[in-house]
């Protein structure tokens, strides 16, 4: 009896550790399209569209810095906002309608708008986005602009996934990790394999300023490290 609830407590770990690897990010966007004679049918459709292409953008703002997107921007133009469907897992509407202007849409330039103004149909939409797959997405390109070296990174001491899930936190924000993912788990031991830009000296030096005191960073060579929790610390 005491294996089988051990085990059920592994695997109910296990699934906590996988999701924590999934992230998705709610936000709210807005698409529009001009009325003309020829379009109206699919006028709504296109609103539709705009509106799921620009929450991509909304999610990615809470995912990467300003000078990360900058540096790939035109990878984000040529292959994340061109199908968006790959991201968005639901949506709703909140709010469409047709709307008249009587002056420019935003971003046009200023000009005599027509006699009787323009017809837009808006669509306001409450977006969830799959932001890591956005993130895997960005930084295997990120990978591919530059030199990664993986390496494997041994997690010991933690048994809790709320423990687990902030230290997964703290190992994102280490500036030299651009990719880590879950491999392997027992009782005690987490096994994570992490893509990091630059080497061994540059990893241990950005764990040991990110994790600070509350673990024990050893690296032995051949590309792993090891990150032992601190004797007596509780989270």
């Amino acid at each position: 009896m005491k294996r089988f609830a051990a085990a059920i407590l592994s695997l109910v770990f296990f699934l906590c550790a996988q999701s924590a690897f999934s992230e998705v990010i709610v936000v709210k966007a807005e698409g529009s399209a001009v009325k003309s004679s020829e379009d109206a049918a699919d006028l709504k459709k296109q609103a539709l569209e705009s509106a799921l292409k620009n929450s991509i953008p909304e999610a990615l703002k809470g995912v990467f810095k300003e000078e990360e997107l900058s540096a790939a921007s035109e990878f984000l133009e040529k292959d994340i906002y061109k199908d968006p469907s790959r991201y968005v897992l639901n949506y709703r509407i909140l709010s469409e309608g047709l709307i008249r202007h009587f002056d420019a849409e935003k971003g046009e330039e200023k000009r005599e708008p027509p006699a009787g103004g323009v017809e837009v149909y808006h669509v306001w939409i409450e977006a969830s986005v799959d932001a890591g797959r956005l993130k895997k997405a960005i930084q295997d390109f990120t990978a591919s602009e530059e030199e990664l070296t993986p390496f494997i990174i041994e997690v010991i001491g933690i048994t809790g996934y709320r423990e687990f899930s902030g230290l997964k936190e703290s190992l994102e924000r280490v500036d030299t990790v651009r990719d880590i993912s879950y491999q392997l788990f027992s009782r005690g031991r987490i096994t994570l394999i992490a893509k990091v830009a630059g080497g061994e000296d540059a990893l241990y030096e950005s764990l040991r300023k990110e994790l600070g005191g509350n673990f024990v960073i050893i690296t032995e060579g051949g590309n792993n490290v090891v990150i032992q929790k601190e004797a007596g610390l509780n989270q």
